[in-house]
């Protein structure tokens, strides 16, 4: 019996150069469904004791889930979260494009 391999990325579940571009710079998948990105924002979630905040995978779109945990957060500090969530993704950005090319 062979092993066989399903790219998911894909309706029929062949790899093509294509479909693998279009994941590796999607922003929902690379700001929400990464594993490397899940893992690292629960690192920074429990650093900053921010356990109240919803995980990423409990809503369909990046921009519902900052919308919802902005709504978690005290509007005195609103800017302060949005500012950690941008410098939180162009770092997961950087480190992308820094394996990438290395």
């Amino acid at each position: 019996m062979e092993d066989e391999i399903i790219w998911r990325w894909t309706s029929d579940g062949e790899y093509t150069t294509k479909s693998a571009y279009r994941i590796h710079f999607i922003p929902k998948h690379f700001c929400k469904d990464c594993l490397y990105t899940c893992a690292v924002w629960d690192q920074l979630v429990n650093w900053l004791n921010l356990h109240q905040l919803p995980a990423s995978n409990s809503v369909s779109s990046i921009y519902r889930w900052w919308k919802k945990c902005r709504a978690m957060v005290a509007k005195d500090s609103k800017s302060f979260f949005d500012g950690l969530v941008i410098y939180f993704w162009w770092n997961i950005w950087k480190e992308r494009i820094r394996r990438t090319f290395r």
